[in-house]
């Protein structure tokens, strides 16, 4: 009987320890913390280095030889992947906070000033600002608020003084945009035949109207005239 026990105690460990491998497999990652003279790092890279293909315009996260690296369209170390914070030197102050994917930027992201007061939260996607951001001053009121698709002003931006709407711009393609189909203000309609449809004033349709009857009651004045000669 207590064999039997052992041997399900023991088919139990193995399965747990076969299934944290498991995980640990899947995460394919570790947890690093380095101090430099601008602060402390906490974050989470990639156990082994990854050679994909890179986007030249992208910022990579990466990490090699106990320092924090960022470079446009390379990188040669393991690239950062998960949760980071970089807290303020000496203290456990978080001055900015994000996630990364494969080394970079995805999710919100947070900064905060030395002064502890929260200045900018922004939102990535694959390397590249996605959906909205806003940009605090010192009082902790919104000074800029704006929208981005792929990594480009897309939609109202919105300017603020005192914590009111100052002006407000709309952007297509980190371009201001007036609007109207396909950028044309004054779009015309046109016929199948290529001529231009124009729409009369209803004023000047009455004034037709108003003339043809006028017309018609004068070719009838005419005959009765005729018919009296007869």
């Amino acid at each position: 009987m207590r064999l039997k026990y052992i041997h399900i105690i023991l088919l139990i460990i193995t399965c747990l320890h076969s299934q944290s491998q498991s995980v640990y497999y899947l995460n394919n990652t570790r947890r690093v913390s380095v101090e430099t003279s601008e602060g402390e790092y906490s974050f989470e890279i990639l156990t082994e280095k990854k050679r994909d293909k890179t986007d030249y315009e992208l910022l990579y996260h990466w990490y090699d030889k106990g320092t924090v690296n960022i470079t446009i369209g390379a990188y040669t170390g393991y690239l950062l992947h998960g949760e980071y914070i970089h807290f303020k030197k000496n203290s456990k102050d978080i001055l900015e906070m994000g996630y990364l994917k494969n080394g970079l930027k995805s999710g919100t992201w947070m900064k905060w000033s030395e002064n502890g007061l929260l200045i900018l939260v922004d939102n990535w996607k694959n390397g590249k600002k996605d959906s909205e951001s806003i940009t605090y001053n010192h009082d902790q009121q919104i000074i800029l608020k704006s929208h981005y698709k792929k990594g480009m002003l897309d939609g109202w931006q919105y300017n603020y003084k005192n914590g009111k709407q100052t002006d407000k711009v709309k952007y297509k393609n980190n371009h201001p945009y007036e609007g109207g189909f396909l950028g044309i203000k004054n779009l015309k309609l046109f016929r199948k035949k290529g001529k231009e449809d124009k729409i009369k004033n209803p004023n000047e349709s009455k004034k037709d109207e108003s003339i043809n009857s006028s017309d018609e009651n004068k070719v009838v004045s005419t005959d009765s005239k005729e018919e009296k000669k007869k």
